[in-house]
């Protein structure tokens, strides 16, 4: 599957579901319900955002929400 995101997005993930964005440098993500674990790709910790908080992804690699 190929997703195409415009300035803005939402996109509903089912719990224990994974998305892949293969060059998402500068993305702001925003946790409106549940929680959502951010790994990039080259660096050393991950991201857990609960709803209302925002992450700016910082590495030029992949990232997995």
């Amino acid at each position: 599957m190929r997703i195409e995101l415009e300035d803005r997005a939402a996109i509903e993930l089912r719990r224990e579901a994974m998305l892949r964005l293969p060059a998402a440098a500068g993305t702001r993500i925003t946790c409106l319900r549940g929680a959502v674990w951010i790994t990039e790709d080259n660096l050393p910790r991950d991201t857990v955002l609960e709803p209302g908080q925002s992450y700016r992804t910082a590495g030029t690699g992949p990232v997995i929400v």
